[in-house]
């Protein structure tokens, strides 16, 4: 199986969108990230032609996202606080959901309204998971293997470093 690439993945590269949840089949994925800073920005409105203020969330472990009313609300419920800097270095779980906005369907990315930490996991067995992935021998099979990942384990460096490794060797 080849790996394809989103359309709307190409939409904004500065900013985290629902498709960037997305496994290479489609299948939409839940990814722990750590707040590392908020704050305001101004970004270019295409619809308006004019410079917007928004709040933005950035984190450790990836992009950033552009915070909107829903998920301000939620973010505030599931850190527990309204204060930003009480915020600063939390972890939330970012999913997507499919919603209905300007008479279409997108798929908008949502903070989950659970904090990780009430989800309890397991420790990431970083060898068994590498050993997996090793005896991979197409994309296919590489492709099954990390489906069957937890959340948890896929959102692990070092396990995100080998399937990206492997799928560099095995196109």
């Amino acid at each position: 199986m080849e790996t394809k690439t989103h359309i709307d993945k190409l939409r904004n590269p500065n900013y985290l969108g629902g498709w960037d949840l997305m496994d290479a089949e489609g299948k939409t994925i839940d990814k722990i990230v750590t707040i590392k800073q908020i704050k305001n920005e101004s970004v270019f409105n295409q619809k308006s032609q004019i410079e917007e203020q928004v709040i933005t969330l950035l984190f450790e472990e990836c992009k950033p996202i552009i915070l909107n009313a829903t998920n301000r609300k939620t973010l505030k419920k599931v850190t527990e606080t309204e204060y930003i800097e009480d915020m600063i270095g939390k972890k939330i779980t970012l999913t997507t959901k499919r919603i209905k906005a300007f008479g279409e369907f997108h798929d908008a990315i949502r903070i989950a309204t659970t904090k990780p930490s009430d989800v309890v996991s397991k420790p990431v067995d970083i060898t068994l998971c590498k050993t997996k992935l090793g005896k991979c021998k197409t994309l296919a099979e590489l492709q099954t293997t990390w489906s069957s990942f937890t959340t948890n384990e896929q959102n692990t460096t070092e396990v995100l470093a080998e399937k990206d490794r492997l799928k560099v060797i095995l196109k």
